[in-house]
């Protein structure tokens, strides 16, 4: 069977600015976000591409399987593939902090 690439922080971000078109656009889902993590569109707006961003999105999507699994086939990503790349980002917003 052959091995898998690793998974890249270029291609962990594209997964993430993914979940993060997703997330935006449907206003109940935005709201439900921003209602979880606090954060306001005017800090959404101006984070929106950091690793720290983009892996509370993923953390987001990943507290609700259905809306992961929507996100991850409307985008063609596969669904498990949202969670190595929420750690890649966490890790890339660990070194970066």
């Amino acid at each position: 069977m052959a091995k898998r690439p690793a998974m890249t922080l270029d291609d962990a971000e594209a997964i993430g600015i993914a979940g993060l078109g997703y997330v935006a656009e449907d206003a109940v889902r935005l709201n439900r976000f921003l209602a979880l993590t606090g954060l306001t569109p005017d800090q959404l707006r101006s984070e929106a591409g950091t690793p720290h961003m983009l892996a509370a999105v993923l953390d987001f999507l990943a507290g609700n399987e259905s809306e992961l699994v929507a996100c991850a086939a409307n985008h063609g990503y596969p669904p498990e593939s949202f969670a190595m790349a929420g750690t890649l980002l966490r890790q890339a917003g660990e070194r970066s902090a």
